[in-house]
């Protein structure tokens, strides 16, 4: 008889586990996350590269800094949803960070754009600033290495329920913390084997 992991683990690595194999989601590691500026900056540059070499080369020649610090502005004041719609302007170019499905699959070259987008998943991710702050978030989902959604998890097996991740995200999480401000991320969910919200 096979052994199923019923703890609140065993849920998150059910998820992710679907993710990447039914969904091709790439597992990207906790130590990937650049807490200053609140993305997977290595995976943010790497598809700039594959996708728009002439913008890699220019902010590899001005420096990666300077462009990080234009993108974390950016999502600061206009939010996640409108950056990945419309990119980033960086001294004279408009940096894509997203590529939306086309309409019709006639257009080979917006599929190619579309299919170059990277949906990653990392676990227990440590996003506080502070390093005093070892507060994990049991999932976090990216897109192009830009979080888009964090996901408290509980089972009920183990005798923890939805409620107990809604009281997470309002107790046990500061809202100072980059991650948590207002549209940094799409959405935060508190989810169960029975329920979401």
């Amino acid at each position: 008889m096979q052994f199923t992991d019923t703890s609140e683990r065993g849920f998150q690595k059910f998820i992710t586990k679907y993710l990447v194999a039914e969904h091709h989601y790439v597992e990207t590691a906790p130590n990937e996350f650049d807490r200053e500026f609140c993305i997977n900056t290595s995976q943010v540059l790497a598809f700039i590269e594959a996708t728009q070499p002439d913008a890699y080369e220019m902010i590899q020649k001005k420096g990666e800094r300077p462009f990080l610090v234009r993108l974390d502005e950016k999502i600061k004041e206009l939010g996640v949803v409108e950056v990945l719609r419309k990119g980033v302007k960086h001294l004279d170019k408009t940096i894509d960070l997203f590529y939306r499905k086309p309409s019709s699959n006639y257009n080979t070259k917006d599929a190619a754009r579309y299919a170059a987008n990277v949906f990653s998943v990392t676990q227990e991710l440590v996003y506080s600033s502070d390093a005093n702050n070892k507060n994990r978030l049991d999932l976090t989902v990216f897109v192009n290495g830009i979080p888009v959604m964090t996901c408290e998890l509980k089972n009920p097996l183990s005798g923890q329920y939805v409620q107990n991740g809604i009281r997470q995200y309002q107790n046990d999480r500061d809202p100072k913390d980059k991650i948590f401000s207002f549209a940094r991320c799409m959405v935060h969910l508190a989810a169960d084997t029975e329920q979401v919200f």
